[in-house]
């Protein structure tokens, strides 16, 4: 992979991260671009608490003062085991609080480890790509707590729909998400039960997105200067 990266014309990245990891097989850093390729329009939307309380009942016949959405795949990697036994542990008597669990790339042995755990306020849901828009308009906080990761596409479009986003200290994830203005970090999964209960006191404000962070959301954006690098670089 390092003699490839070496090799290339244009090597494009989404954070400083990965610009670190680049740093380390010495390669030219004149050649790395930042281009995130940003997030659909349909992302781009502003929602009040009725078009929200709407949204809740068409897609689950009830609604929420408050709604987690643990929105990676269900499998072990992303811990949602450990994501829905904090919940369950601190609201699972509290049918005003949910928590939706997308059912996205399911791991059928994961997933009968976790269906013991019983609980109105647990839903669970196969959410197509195109339809996520709905169900992040739905809720109030995203949770993403994977043991690793790049720089999660659901995080960012979670962040242009302006909601909570409950995650680990990941480095990629700092560039669009601002600790106390749009994000509540946890350092390990035994710290979840004092995020959700951060969430709750925060949920009531609308979080903020740096100047910055727009454009590196703006899919627009990113596809001009996509265009230019293919102008630029390779004559196309």
């Amino acid at each position: 992979t390092a003699l490839l990266l070496r090799k290339c014309r244009i090597v494009t990245i989404k954070s400083q991260a990965m610009l670190k990891m680049l740093e380390k097989i010495n390669i030219d850093l004149s050649k790395v671009i930042y281009l995130s390729w940003g997030v659909e329009q349909r992302f781009w939307q502003s929602v009040s608490r009725e078009e929200q309380t709407r949204l809740q009942q068409k897609l689950y016949g009830k609604e929420f003062d408050c709604l987690f959405f643990s929105i990676r795949a269900l499998s072990a990697f992303y811990q949602q085991k450990e994501i829905i036994e904090s919940f369950t542990l601190e609201f699972k008597n509290n049918m005003r609080v949910g928590l939706l669990v997308s059912f996205l790339r399911k791991d059928e042995a994961y997933f009968h480890s976790i269906a013991n755990i019983d609980s109105e306020n647990l839903l669970f849901k196969e959410i197509p790509h195109k339809e996520m828009e709905q169900y992040l308009m739905s809720c109030d906080c995203v949770i993403s707590f994977s043991q690793s990761d790049g720089f999660s596409q659901s995080i960012m479009e979670a962040a242009a729909l302006k909601k909570w986003v409950l995650t680990d200290s990941i480095a990629h994830h700092s560039e669009v998400l601002r600790d106390k203005e749009n994000a509540i970090y946890c350092e390990n999964v035994l710290e979840l039960t004092k995020g959700f209960k951060e969430a709750l006191c925060k949920i009531h404000y609308m979080p903020k997105l740096r100047e910055e962070a727009k454009n590196f959301l703006d899919y627009r954006y990113q596809k001009y200067h996509y265009l230019k690098i293919l102008r630029e670089y390779f004559n196309v």
